[in-house]
């Protein structure tokens, strides 16, 4: 997307000054006080990420399936929409529509291109839907794209979100993946560096809910994976490295699930996520137990999540979050 000019800048550094939730943030409490004080800069969601490491020929129609169902499910509440460089847009009917057609002309084209939408007031906020792909040529593998929707569509029912990650894996040939409870940030990538002076403490405290920087993921995860949430995916490959799917299997006890994919496996870390929320000693010792198992071949020197806040210290410290 494009880069917001310096007056730009200025304005939005002025509007987030004067916006509620500018104070410092509230000391203790639960997660549900500090995402009212975070308003349209942070927001919880469930989502799924998913890396996709193969010839985009392979993988884009699957992805525009995964999009499909994602309108299918939240269109109504959409209001933004933007692609390769492009602008953000209302989210009408047809502008939702626009990669069905531009995105297949791209690859023509041997260019990369991306899209995003998502449901905050204006552009620049949070919002729990949202919708990101980035589909580039070979050598920006792995490709991501990430599915988010609010907690409250599946809260009664973790089983149905369950379904849904396994759906869109099985139309696509993953490296890796993740999926579980999720912050989101801005869609805009100016406004996303700037809220993440809001996003490390939390992030910190609350250690079951994925912080995402699809960028860098992909950059330096080539041959390992970025981590492990509530529901994690590997490829086959690296089901192979791990000694084949009974050896993990035998690694695991009996309340983490494995679930076969076309390419690969999910393993699901308990019936439903947690938020690992380490003020009150939860543990999380399901994820705990995935993220031992697969130490060999976990990033063990990920790239800095964002430019800002997230240095290379405290991205190796949430990194490690699950080492026992």
């Amino acid at each position: 997307m494009k880069e917001p000019s310096t007056t730009a800048r200025a304005a939005m550094n002025e509007e987030t000054d004067t916006q509620p939730g500018h104070e410092d943030p509230p000391v203790g409490g639960n997660l549900q006080d500090w995402l009212r004080w975070a308003e349209t800069k942070i927001c919880l969601s469930l989502a799924a990420s998913f890396y996709l490491k193969a010839p985009r020929e392979l993988f884009a129609a699957g992805v525009l399936e995964c999009y499909r169902d994602f309108l299918e499910m939240c269109e109504p509440h959409l209001r933004w929409y933007a692609s390769e460089g492009g602008s953000y847009r209302k989210a009408t009917a047809k502008v939702l529509r626009i990669p069905f057609t531009r995105l297949a002309q791209a690859m023509e084209h041997g260019q990369d291109w991306s899209w995003c939408t998502g449901a905050g007031e204006h552009h620049r906020h949070a919002s729990p839907y949202q919708f990101q792909a980035m589909v580039g040529t070979p050598r920006h593998a792995p490709h991501p794209f990430r599915a988010a929707f609010p907690v409250e569509m599946f809260s009664a029912d973790f089983g149905r979100f369950v379904d849904l990650v396994k759906r869109f894996a099985s139309r696509v040939p993953f490296a890796f993946g993740n999926a579980g409870f999720s912050f989101n940030n801005s869609l805009e990538a100016y406004t996303e560096q700037c809220n993440e002076k809001h996003l490390l403490p939390v992030a910190m405290r609350f250690s079951g809910v994925e912080v995402e920087d699809r960028i860098s993921t992909s950059l330096c995860c080539k041959d390992t994976i970025k981590g492990v949430n509530w529901l994690t995916l590997i490829s086959m490959d690296f089901v192979e490295r791990l000694g084949g799917k009974g050896a993990l299997r035998a690694q695991l006890s009996e309340a983490i699930a494995l679930h076969e994919l076309p390419t690969g496996m999910m393993i699901q870390a308990g019936p439903a996520p947690g938020l690992g929320d380490v003020n009150a000693g939860e543990r999380l010792p399901l994820y705990r137990e995935v993220h031992r198992v697969l130490t060999p071949i976990r990033n063990l020197d990920h790239y800095m999540l964002g430019a800002r806040i997230f240095g290379k210290d405290e991205t190796r410290r949430w990194m490690s979050r699950f080492d026992d």
